[in-house]
């Protein structure tokens, strides 16, 4: 049995054998000796306290004769501290004394927490390169990298004492390593100081600006969105406060607006002050906490509205049969005039004319104007955000309609029967606009079977063929797009006056797949068909019909 007594190493009690007690003694008394610096002498009792931990030995656990010598190995002879330090030598270690190499904070050359020195000199290198790698990483993350930042400046702690400054840099911790740093002179670099400053309060204003924008814009939305759902204005369609999912969208997205405002705030005055206390810690985990609950319940209320409006835009829309009247079967030429969104097709049907029109109850009404063999196709449209979900459809059963003029809107022609002639145009003389100022123009599809077809194409328009069959092709470009498959026939008639601007040269195109016979007349004289490029517009023709043009 060994007789044992009870020691405090570095504010720490152990339990220690007699033998070893008198060992410890005598090599901590060669140190007070050589080593007349109480910091010192703390600073290797930390590093006593930390050897004695690696070997398995924690607070109220017994010290062994082995454990002092273990001690004194990896520290180093007391003389080390005589002075003569060129006389001292690297030391050699075994495996159980390799330095430790551990990441801190450096609180002694930081700019604010101690993070990029810190890593610096655990790998080496001068601080400047860490910290402008983080400001490259700052902007590039749209300033993720800044919570990342106060994420480690929370978990790493700093380096207090000379042991801990000795693993940053992975150098051993022994007496001469630790006198050496002791020793060591403060350099006071005053170009370092005057960037750091710079640094650290440019970094602070742009915080506290971008605090302000934030909070002006949190404001200015938040009574914007609010205002406009009272007045029942268009800037309401984007969150219309009508509905529980409605509200909590709201107050989740001002309240992250107002969370976000009071983060760059604390990171700006942790900059202006330079310090960074426990309860700016803990305000700011609960600030982001609870910014990222509010913004995920603000998005999560947006989406459940939008799909709340959906499912009640589903259950509004009905589809109506409406009669055209016998009038309507002697109808030869129709004119389109629709300043919306509605899609239209027109079927070649023997059977009564009528119509069918499926949107949202109440928001579009078609009119037609029958006068002879001529019908005007018009509408009214009442604005509603539940069109974004459905659109109107207009399905119109007539007759064969021999010219259809499109002066704005679009309209899709079908004849399943083989129909000789039929004239298609666009008519954007006028400026046309929807209701919400938006220019708009005339697009014609046609598919079916035809003899001959005549296209009049104007400037910002398109009429396409693709999906027809047409034997002869009856071009005139005045603008505007025009698209075919192999046709038999073809005669075009380009403009060769035009804006000076490449917005007119793309408007102003017929693309068609083939020629049958080789041969087209172009502006009345007989060619070959192949492509030709223009001062006003292109004809393209063949295997190039293929590419893939910016229209």
């Amino acid at each position: 049995m060994k007789e044992i007594t009870r020691i405090h190493i570095a504010k720490t009690p152990y339990d220690i054998e007699i033998t070893a007690k008198k060992e410890l003694e005598k090599y901590i008394g060669k140190l007070e000796l050589y080593a007349n610096d109480e910091n010192l002498l703390e600073d290797i009792e930390i590093r006593i306290t930390e050897i004695l931990s690696s070997r398995g030995i924690e607070k109220d656990n017994v010290i062994a004769t082995e454990d002092v010598s273990a001690i004194q190995r990896q520290l180093g002879e007391p003389k080390d501290f005589m002075g003569d330090d060129d006389s001292i030598e690297p030391e050699n270690y075994d495996d159980e004394s390799k330095p430790r190499h551990r990441l801190y904070r450096d609180t002694d050359s930081n700019i604010l927490g101690g993070v990029l020195s810190g890593m610096a000199k655990y790998i080496g290198i001068n601080p400047v390169w860490t910290r402008l790698i983080f400001l490259v990483l700052l902007i590039l993350s749209w300033g993720i990298a800044m919570v990342v930042y106060i994420v480690l400046w929370i978990v790493l702690p700093p380096a207090r004492t000379t042991a801990e400054k000795l693993e940053l840099s992975g150098k051993p911790v022994t007496l001469a390593s630790i006198k050496a740093l002791s020793e060591a002179p403060i350099l006071d670099n005053g170009t370092s100081r005057i960037l750091q400053n710079i640094l650290i309060y440019g970094g602070a204003t742009v915080l506290i600006i971008g605090a302000a924008i934030s909070l002006v814009a949190t404001i200015w939305l938040g009574v914007g969105l609010l205002i406009s759902s009272i007045n029942d204005s268009n800037f309401a369609n984007f969150i219309d406060l009508s509905s529980w999912s409605a509200w909590l969208s709201y107050v989740g997205l001002v309240l992250a607006g107002l969370l976000l405002t009071s983060i760059l705030a604390l990171l700006s005055y942790a900059l202006f002050t330079r310090k960074w206390t426990k309860r700016l810690t803990i305000a700011t985990i609960v600030v982001i906490v609870a910014g990222v609950i509010s913004f995920g319940g603000g998005l999560g209320g947006l989406f459940y509205n939008r799909y709340e409006d959906s499912q009640l835009a589903y259950s509004a829309k009905t589809t109506e049969h409406i009669s055209l009247g016998s009038d309507f079967r002697n109808v030869k030429n129709l004119t389109v005039d629709l300043k919306d969104n509605m899609y239209v097709e027109y079927i070649v049907d023997s059977s009564a004319p009528r119509y069918e029109v499926s949107a949202i109850r109440g928001t579009y009404t078609p009119s037609f104007k029958i006068a002879g063999d001529s019908a005007k196709l018009t509408a009214t449209s009442k604005q509603d955000k539940r069109t974004v979900y459905v659109q109107p459809t207009l399905t119109i059963y007539g007759p064969a309609i021999d010219n259809i003029t499109v002066t704005s809107g679009s309209l899709h022609y079908y004849n399943k029967n083989h129909q000789d002639s039929l004239i298609v145009a666009t008519d954007s003389n006028q400026l046309n606009r929807d209701d919400y100022g938006n220019t708009i123009s005339g697009s014609i599809d046609i598919s079916g079977s035809f003899g001959t077809v005549t296209a009049k194409s104007q400037l910002g328009s398109s009429l396409s063929m693709s999906g027809a069959t047409v034997e002869t092709l009856n071009a005139s470009l005045n603008g505007g797009y025009v698209t075919a498959g192999v046709v038999r026939s073809l005669t075009v008639t380009q403009t060769d006056v035009c804006p000076s601007s490449d917005y007119a040269l793309n408007q102003n195109r017929l693309v068609v797949q083939a020629v049958a016979t080789g041969k087209m007349t172009y502006n009345g004289k007989e060619q070959t068909a192949a492509t030709i490029s223009g001062n006003c517009g292109e004809i393209i023709i063949g295997s190039e019909a293929d590419y893939d043009y910016d229209y």
